[in-house]
């Protein structure tokens, strides 16, 4: 096995702190690999066939089987979020590097860049108040997906330096270069690169908010959406309201468009519900707006629950409105409420 050797380092600034990306070489399954909360692994949905060449057959390697994990998942988020989080390993596994492991499993194909951002988005959950700090991932699709080192790795950095400095509680991240000697060379070379370049720059800003509401929401419950944006404007002609239809860049791991719409709006109002739980740009959205509300000193998202859906638990955990099941009288009552925040 491949000692663990720590081959670089993007130092990404937040508040009065800092994170790290640390870019590394070695066996990620190897003793010698140093701790982190959560290893991720991707696979074909439903699929834990150890093969050579993956990640999943190498944990298999040393006793680690993904298939006996997901049989007794911890958390299963994989209709919701595409992934599900395993037990703690420690147990079974005193001398494993990892606690757990996050398996991340895609519904589909998509473009590397927007594959990192559904990795992103499933690690979300997970972070904050869990007690994760610190994750170990691979350079993913660079095996069977065909993808270059370069693009994949480029969209990783780009994503994880833009939630580290918006405020998401994720302290380190090890990315780990792929074990060829040309892959290591290249992500050296691309690392090195993005190093380089100018900081992310997604610290809240002081200002005079271009708007004063955004109304997160699953098109597919736009009619809810539509009346609940006439309620409001039709109690307060001056409300400044930003009525969502945007949709995920697929050529971007980070939506910068999407930020910039979120950042302008004082106050972000999610109306929860299946569709919304099972949109990517809802739940990037939502997540956006949760990384900058844990940064300010007031509330910034408003969640109004507008049918029973299963939520991801960080979304539960916040006071919402219930509205469940769409009930007028029940928006009604809703709406002066969100108008007296």
């Amino acid at each position: 096995m491949d000692e663990f050797r720590l081959l670089d380092t993007i130092f990404v600034s937040h508040g009065s702190g800092e994170r790290r990306i640390d870019l590394c070489a070695g066996d990620l399954v190897s003793p010698s690999a140093q701790e982190s909360d959560v290893l991720v692994v991707s696979s074909v949905r439903g699929s834990y066939v150890p093969t050579p060449t993956s990640l999943v057959g190498a944990l298999d390697r040393v006793g680690v089987s993904v298939q006996k994990l997901a049989a007794s998942k911890a958390v299963d988020l994989v209709q919701t979020c595409s992934c599900w989080l395993s037990g703690e390993l420690a147990p079974e596994h005193p001398a494993f590097p990892y606690r757990r492991i996050l398996c991340f499993e895609p519904a589909g194909g998509g473009s590397p860049a927007e594959l990192v951002g559904d990795v992103f988005r499933a690690l979300l959950p997970f972070l904050g108040d869990s007690g994760f700090k610190t994750v170990a991932m691979p350079v993913v699709s660079t095996g069977a997906v065909g993808a270059t080192v370069t693009e994949m790795l480029t969209a990783i950095v780009e994503a994880a330096r833009n939630w580290m400095s918006l405020g998401i509680s994720l302290d380190r991240l090890r990315i780990f270069a792929p074990l060829s000697e040309s892959g290591a060379e290249e992500a050296k070379r691309v690392f090195a690169g993005l190093k380089g370049a100018a900081p992310a720059a997604t610290e809240p800003k002081a200002q005079a908010w271009t708007y004063d509401l955004f109304v997160s929401y699953a098109h597919e419950n736009a009619e809810q959406a539509m009346l609940i944006a006439d309620q409001l404007t039709s109690a307060n002609p001056a409300l400044r309201l930003f009525l969502d239809r945007r949709s995920l860049n697929p050529g971007s791991a980070w939506q910068h468009e999407l930020f910039d719409a979120l950042d302008s709006s004082r106050l972000v109002l999610a109306l929860y519900s299946p569709a919304y739980v099972s949109s990517k740009v809802c739940k990037e959205e939502f997540n956006i707006a949760w990384a900058r509300s844990r940064e300010t000193d007031t509330a910034v998202l408003i969640p109004l629950y507008l049918f029973t859906a299963q939520l991801p638990t960080y979304m539960k955990l916040l006071q919402y409105i219930d509205c469940r099941e769409g009930a007028a009288e029940l928006l009604d009552s809703a709406c002066q409420r969100i108008l007296a925040e």
